[in-house]
């Protein structure tokens, strides 16, 4: 979940200095890994779904040659909304944290003006992972994807932990009660519409980093599933939890992996580490796949929801480290999020494909300072949402272009 308030960076500071007491002799660790081998980075997969996830610093031809192979079996319509078959058009879905509420409110007046399209690929990361399977599945969600940025506040994300267990636990909060909201929200029932869908051609991507690695991961939400294996609804509830994870600050989510007959564990967190949206390190080459479909009647487009204010944001910094380390880390993850919206904006032109930006207003004043505030979320909501019922929120090209 991206966005970071300066509160939560000094606490990412504070947990980096008691680091370093723990790496002197500090008290022991609680949790305990069977970590992957180095050697075995390659080798490793989750078993019974071996084509669950692809690394996202490096194309992958086997996924590339089934873009191909999906877009030209099926129908590709100008009007992705169509029941008859997927439209070829992307959604991206950007972290944020709290300010997911904007992108939920977007969708949901999306829809009520009667022009959201039916894509062909979702992708999230951080809190836009946790929009983007109730986004694939479309308006039938609304009321669940609305539910879930104006009536939830912080308690129902997380449980802080007493500042001295910092010292032994791999976070300053549990993130136990995010889990169970995923538990309530992504039934078994919902992740085989998931796999429906899956098999009609569509794709629902979704990213963390591998943090022993430092390499993002993507995963393929409805290959997980449609796999069938018995893990397959837990691992997809991991997953979503593993991309929203603020390290330091939530846990990491360790998952299961087999190599060379044995089982170890890769530590998973927050997808945003790497980027923030998922297109760039999408492990596919769009104009490829483009240029193999052929000619068409219309242009395909891809839609990016920002949700955070793009613009610089003014804040009188205290001469103190911890406000300076915090200032600094929020500074770098906006500018990190500017560059990748004009390096989405020249690929999709290199595609081919119309490029469509909304982001949360350059007026906007945020009233409350701590994450998760019910208020603050339903401001974020209803600005959304009346951005697409109303009016038009979307963008040509990003800032600065």
């Amino acid at each position: 979940m991206a966005r970071i308030s300066t509160t939560t960076s000094l606490s990412l500071i504070v947990l980096a200095v008691t680091g370093l007491l723990t790496l002197s002799g500090g008290c022991g660790q609680a949790v305990f890994r069977s970590p992957l081998p180095a050697e075995l980075v390659e080798k490793a997969e989750i078993p019974g779904m071996s084509r669950a996830r692809f690394w996202g610093d490096k194309i992958d031809p086997e996924l590339q040659a089934e873009f191909i192979r999906v877009s030209k079996e099926l129908p590709v319509l100008p009007d992705p909304s169509s029941e008859e078959g997927p439209g070829m058009g992307g959604l991206v879905l950007s972290g944020g944290g709290d300010c997911g509420a904007f992108g939920a409110g977007l969708l949901c007046g999306w829809t009520d003006r009667g022009t959201r399209p039916r894509f062909r690929i979702v992708t999230g990361v951080s809190t836009g992972a946790l929009i983007a399977p109730m986004a694939f599945l479309g308006p039938k969600y609304d009321q669940l994807l609305r539910d879930s940025y104006t009536t939830v506040s912080a308690k129902d994300v997380l449980r802080k932990r007493p500042v001295l267990d910092w010292l032994k636990f791999d976070s300053m909060a549990d993130s136990t009660p995010l889990m169970k909201l995923m538990q309530q929200q992504f039934t078994d029932q919902f992740i085989r519409e998931v796999a429906v869908e899956h098999a009609k051609g569509r794709r629902l991507f979704v990213q963390t980093v591998n943090l022993d690695a430092q390499r993002p991961v993507i995963w393929d939400m409805g290959a997980i599933a449609s796999s069938n294996h018995p893990d397959a609804p837990a691992l997809f509830r991991k997953v979503l939890v593993a991309s929203a994870s603020i390290p330091a600050v939530f846990p990491p989510q360790y998952i299961k992996v087999q190599a060379n007959g044995k089982t170890y564990d890769e530590m998973h967190v927050d997808g945003g580490t790497a980027s923030q949206m998922l297109m760039s390190t999408l492990p596919v080459n769009l104009s490829t796949v483009r240029k193999e479909m052929g000619p068409l009647t219309f242009t395909p487009s891809v839609y990016v929801i920002r949700n955070a204010l793009i613009r610089p944001e003014w804040e009188q910094v205290s001469p103190k480290l911890f406000p300076i380390a915090g200032r600094s880390i929020s500074s770098i993850i906006k500018s990190q999020g500017r560059t990748e919206l004009a390096l989405m904006y020249y690929q999709a032109k290199e595609a081919g494909m119309d490029f469509y930006l909304a982001h949360i207003p350059d007026d906007y004043q945020r009233q409350a300072q701590e994450e998760f505030d019910t208020g603050e979320m339903n401001r974020m909501f209803k600005l959304g949402y009346e951005q697409a019922r109303n009016g038009d929120p979307w963008k040509r090209t990003p800032p600065k272009l």
